[in-house]
């Protein structure tokens, strides 16, 4: 048979509604086709029998005009249901409703036609409730889903025009009741129900009965706008892969408040960043592989731009990374800041090459002695030792006072390098230079006998003629909470070397220079006196120039 499209056209549908098709020969075939596609009681069948008859003649007479939706034939309410169209043999079952809005106890059950189309019948007349459970036809990929899913919505019957149950009176329906359940009258509710649903989706009509009559395959029509932006919505959750119990999730979220900020958060987000990369073109073409429908509507169908409800830059979440990051590319959260909860945001952690589903917060890439989180929380490179390059690192400056991201800003830190040698008998200094005035200085560990200034930080030692040796040296430089550490180990060699001139040699000059020493023909300086006495006794002796002879002449 032929009804009409939306655009005022005939269209088949199929063996079910047995029309103009088959040359308007419904009656022959109407046992039949009861008895395989359609579940009533027995006392039913003349209720549709005098429907389809009626059908028939609208349909042999030619197809109705559309305005705002097709018309459905005298007699007649046809309904389609949309997620994608239902595939036919989804069943139907429909509620009596009573003035509040609650099912009345009065059911009929009907299966679809091609399409999502269905025959409402005229057991009763008024408010009804349509819910639909089948497999949809998916735009996004040109099958039908692989599980089935339910959809309700709200239809009046009689209806000359065809009504349409899709995601947008799912979430509806359930809205209106929730306003009825907190005092609404029925029809305020309605209304605001459709305001709430209009605002949320950015839909152009302002007639409160719009959403029963959207049909995502009319891309023509005075609705063609609104029409594309259901389409784009069904694909988009369709992409993000919801199921029916997000999707009811989302009907009862929306049904508590009007908006969506609860527990459909998620999927909201999901779909409403799958909706910015949605081929709606594509989705368009592929739809119009179904039978009877020509002008789907598409991108263009939109304006060529997006509802405001899709989420092309949001970051929900405020972790410097986009919901379509987060969606698309990482599997991060885009409602949580740090998905991986290792107290680093995400953002942060995807612009430092971590991964933000991985607990890496103890991690040192850079070896600077801070680990990522505390690089985070000071706001240094984690991939940088020395973020501001003055040639300290980020642990460095974090430990001892000084700003790793200001290069003018230095820590407490030593800044001289200590003499690693010495002489025993000659004294031994080290002035310690700071990069702070006004520090302290203290001796951690040395060798007996080394003294420090602790305002001025000069070390001094003369280590004793018997001192030779390595001996561990750690100064600490302190001011106020910070204090700095350097250790070193100092090396002392005998001074008393017999070279009393010190012109490197050990030779005649240095044993005649020892001679006149113990004869007392000249007196010695300190540091002669030094060089000359081997035997370490504090005096220069005859024994003392043996040595200086047998070192000079050799054995």
């Amino acid at each position: 048979m032929s009804v009409p499209d939306g655009r005022g056209r005939s269209m088949r549908t199929g063996p079910y509604l047995f029309g103009k098709a088959r040359t308007c020969s419904f009656v022959r075939d109407l046992s039949w086709n009861l008895g395989k596609f359609v579940t009533l009681p027995t006392w039913r069948v003349g209720t549709l029998c005098a429907a389809c008859l009626s059908l028939s003649i609208v349909s042999c007479g030619g197809g109705g005009g559309n305005t705002q939706s097709a018309s459905s034939p005298a007699g007649n309410s046809f309904v389609r249901a949309q997620k994608g169209p239902f595939q036919a043999g989804s069943k139907v079952v429909l509620y009596e409703l009573d003035a509040s809005g609650q099912r009345t106890g009065r059911t009929t059950i009907t299966t679809t036609a091609e399409v999502g189309l269905f025959v409402a019948g005229t057991t009763w007349s008024g408010a009804t409730e349509a819910e639909v459970t089948g497999y949809y036809f998916d735009e996004s990929s040109g099958t039908f889903g692989a599980q089935p899913d339910t959809l309700t919505g709200w239809i009046n019957l009689p209806s000359a025009q065809i009504q349409y149950i899709n995601l947008l009176t799912h979430f509806s329906l359930a809205r209106t009741r929730s306003l009825v359940s907190a005092g609404q009258s029925l029809s305020v509710a309605r209304i605001t129900a459709f305001n709430e649903i209009r605002t949320l989706f950015n839909l152009k009509t302002e007639n409160a009965d719009a959403l029963a009559y959207l049909d995502l395959t009319d891309g023509t029509g005075v609705w063609s706008v609104d029409n594309a932006n259901l389409m784009l919505f069904s694909t988009a959750v369709m992409m993000a892969g919801l199921q029916q119990s997000d999707i009811d999730d989302m009907r009862d979220d929306i049904a508590d408040d009007g908006i969506i900020n609860g527990i459909a958060m998620p999927f909201w987000i999901r779909t409403a960043v799958y909706a910015g990369i949605v081929d709606l073109e594509a989705a368009k073409i592929r739809l119009e592989t179904l039978p009877g429908v020509v002008d789907a509507p598409g991108f263009s169908t939109l304006g060529s731009t997006f509802p405001f409800w899709v989420d092309l830059t949001d970051d929900s979440d405020g972790d410097g990374l986009s919901d379509q990051a987060e969606v698309l590319v990482e599997g991060s959260d885009p409602l949580s800041s740090d998905t991986d909860s290792d107290g680093m945001p995400d953002g942060w952690e995807v612009s430092f090459g971590f991964d933000p589903l991985v607990d890496d917060a103890s991690g040192d890439p850079d070896g600077d002695g801070l680990t990522n989180v505390q690089e985070y929380l000071s706001q240094t490179n984690p991939n940088a030792s020395d973020t501001d390059g003055d040639s300290y690192t980020d642990g460095n400056e974090l430990n001892n006072g000084g700003d790793p991201n200001d290069k003018l800003s230095l820590p407490l830190a030593i800044t001289s390098s200590p003499g690693p040698d010495g002489e025993t008998g000659f004294n031994y200094t080290y002035a310690i230079q700071t990069t702070w005035a006004g520090a302290n200085f203290s001796l951690d560990s040395a060798p007996p006998g080394m003294s420090i200034d602790a305002s001025g930080g000069l070390i001094s030692w003369t280590p004793a003629l018997a001192q030779p040796g390595s001996f561990s040296v750690s100064v600490r430089v302190t001011s106020g909470l910070y204090s700095t550490v350097q250790s070193y180990v100092l090396t002392t060699v005998p001074g008393n070397t017999g070279d009393i001139n010190e012109d490197g040699k050990i030779n005649g000059k240095d044993i005649l220079l020892g001679e006149r020493i113990v004869l007392g023909l000249m007196v010695p300086s300190a540091q002669q006196t030094i060089r000359a006495d081997l035997s370490a006794d504090g005096n220069i002796q005859g024994n003392d120039v043996v040595m200086i002879q047998r070192m000079a002449l050799g054995p």
